[in-house]
């Protein structure tokens, strides 16, 4: 587990009163929690290989942001019942002259900034993740890759500031209608799907610098305009027309364009004047 024992728990926590002897530990308290969080992590994020390799290292700031997106997403569950105690005749509040249990507004809030602390935490994850080759052999691969928005922080770009995590999820089915739209339509489903792996620096190392920069461009242009119809804007047929333009102009940089019946769709067929035609022209 990431988080082993009271001492590494309560690191994150400024203001945890001392356990007494013979009362439960935070730790204890929390441990189902805790590793319901980090299935939760392996599950949804890093994938288990990834995981188990994070939890080993020592160094680097893998691990640390890790332990907190375990300890944040454990809390936001955990905090709703961490004053109930279940008594003979039900549950009770735990409460004594001196500490009085926090609203229920104030409650609501702290699990808020947590989520934030947790979405926070796994924005930064995942740009270390996206350059592991262990991650990208994970089960959890597929899932982030099948667009090519593969990070929560473009929540951020939608002004989307709560619950990023889950509303990213929620957008994807429009994100992937939104790119098979225009593959079918501009850029063709082989080079998009070709984009989907090589934005995780998948074959990078083999093209030119030239082939480099003309994916990159490609790339900045086709999110801008997968982000634009998500705020809600029709598509740009001029400016995705303008992209293509590049991207013909430039046969041996994209191939899988080129060899795509997409590409067709650009190349009307060209008129021969044959004498045996009716519409044959002197």
């Amino acid at each position: 587990m990431l988080i082993t024992n009271d001492q590494e728990l309560r690191s994150f926590f400024p203001n945890a009163l001392v356990t007494v002897e013979g009362e439960a530990s935070l730790f204890e308290k929390l441990s189902a929690y805790l590793s319901e969080a980090e299935t939760w992590l392996a599950n949804y994020i890093t994938g288990a290989a990834p995981l188990a390799a994070i939890t080993a290292e020592n160094e680097g700031a893998n691990r640390p942001l890790a332990c907190r997106i375990v300890v944040c997403h454990a809390l936001i569950h955990a905090l709703p019942s961490l004053d109930l105690v279940l008594t003979p005749n039900g549950f009770g509040i735990v409460s004594n002259q001196n500490i009085a249990p926090a609203s229920r507004d104030r409650v609501d809030r702290l699990i808020g900034s947590i989520e934030m602390q947790r979405d926070d935490a796994i924005i930064l994850l995942q740009k270390a993740l996206f350059k592991r080759t262990d991650w990208q052999q994970s089960e959890v691969f597929g899932y982030w890759a099948q667009t090519l928005l593969p990070n929560i922080s473009v929540c951020h770009q939608l002004q989307i500031r709560e619950h990023r995590f889950v509303a990213y999820r929620a957008l994807v089915p429009r994100i992937i209608q939104i790119e098979d739209e225009l593959a079918n339509s501009f850029i063709s489903p082989e080079l998009l799907a070709h984009l989907h792996t090589y934005q995780f620096g998948i074959g990078y190392a083999e093209l030119s610098p030239a082939e480099q920069s003309g994916r990159a461009y490609v790339l900045t242009h086709l999110t801008a305009e997968i982000v634009s119809q998500l705020n809600g804007n029709p598509i740009r047929h001029r400016y995705m027309s303008d992209l293509v333009n590049v991207i013909r102009s430039q046969t041996d940089i994209f191939p899988q364009w080129h060899s795509s019946d997409t590409a067709k769709l650009f190349e009307p067929p060209i008129f021969e004047n044959k004498k045996e035609a009716q519409g044959y022209f002197f």
